[in-house]
């Protein structure tokens, strides 16, 4: 773990590759519980898989600066994509447009640890980066995930949704069968970022997930994750919370967004800042790779700037084509 500062009203934690190392427990049993309906119906609509042979690759990587502030005047020139140390053919690099899913937990863990203090930063997250065609959800879950608002551009529909998903807290958690349904719910569609804020302790007594399964589901379906990970500073050096960071972790170094602790209600704030400033820093790339395989495997890759002293997020690479 290391501190970023400059990014709100106090300095907050990043879990990088740093808090990965601070566990080395098993992983949960191999099974995730029944969807609800819902769920169903939306896997059915929406199952991931490969992209399409179009002879493209489109990837969302984030850019900013030394201070943590986006930049905003990239062109295709600037970004440079790797695989295997070959230079990819980079086509577009423009502004993204947005598919969010703000994912509340409002299980009975959350009673103690500071609820409902996301509310006004989530409605502030949401008024700075919604524009144009972009489009936010609201899924709210304990034992199961509910939708309870969107896809919408409307703020005050997202808003009471917000309020009504920090009112309630009960229940267990089904934390992985609620990635999973919450992925899968974005809109599928290629040419919009699907991004994925997930404010929670990261427990899950209930739907007994596969972690390698959830983070291949968000890599196929092309979902950035950003984590506000609540914890109580008494427990930060307790071996089940590390587990829970680790997997914070592991999710937004695979598909290019941010993992944050939280263990204070400033640090909840300030990390809604970091994601804020990270989304308005988001591009689109498309690229035709080197590789001309419709194999439908994935593929590493480095992403950089030829431009000295920013910083470049995105995933750790893509899914080929498939015929």
């Amino acid at each position: 773990m290391r501190e970023m500062r400059g990014l709100g009203p106090t300095a907050i934690i990043l879990l990088g590759s740093v808090g990965l190392l601070l566990a080395a427990t098993p992983l949960l049993p191999n099974k995730l519980s029944a969807p609800s309906d819902g769920a169903s119906a939306v896997r059915a609509q929406q199952e991931p898989t490969a992209p399409a042979a179009s002879g493209t690759i489109k990837v969302f990587v984030s850019v900013r600066d030394k201070e943590g502030r986006a930049v905003h005047d990239l062109s295709p020139q600037d970004m440079q994509i790797l695989e295997k140390g070959q230079p990819q053919k980079i086509e577009a690099l423009v502004p993204a447009t947005l598919a969010l899913g703000l994912l509340i937990d409002s299980s009975a863990s959350r009673r103690k640890l500071f609820p409902a203090v996301e509310r006004e930063p989530a409605r502030l997250l949401l008024a700075s980066v919604l524009h144009g065609k972009s489009e936010a959800s609201v899924v709210a879950f304990s034992f199961e995930p509910k939708l309870l608002a969107g896809p919408t551009g409307d703020l005050s529909r997202l808003n009471a949704a917000i309020e009504l998903a920090t009112t309630n807290f009960s229940g267990w958690t089904a934390f992985y069968a609620a990635l999973e349904f919450s992925a899968n719910a974005l809109r599928a569609d290629e040419s919009v970022a699907r991004v994925l804020i997930v404010v929670s302790d990261c427990k899950d007594n209930l739907s007994y997930g596969d972690r390698e399964k959830v983070i291949e589901t968000l890599r196929r379906t092309n979902t950035r994750v950003y984590v506000v990970v609540i914890q109580a500073e008494a427990e930060v050096t307790d071996r089940v919370p590390i587990r829970h960071r680790r997997f914070a972790a592991e999710m937004a170094k695979a598909t290019g967004g941010l993992a944050l602790l939280a263990t204070k209600p400033d640090q909840v704030r300030a990390g809604f800042h970091a994601i804020t400033e990270d989304l308005c820093g988001l591009y689109l790339v498309e690229f035709r790779p080197t590789n001309p395989a419709h194999d439908g495997r994935f593929r590493k890759t480095e992403i950089k700037t030829a431009r000295k002293g920013l910083r470049v997020t995105g995933p750790e690479g893509y899914y080929a084509p498939v015929q």
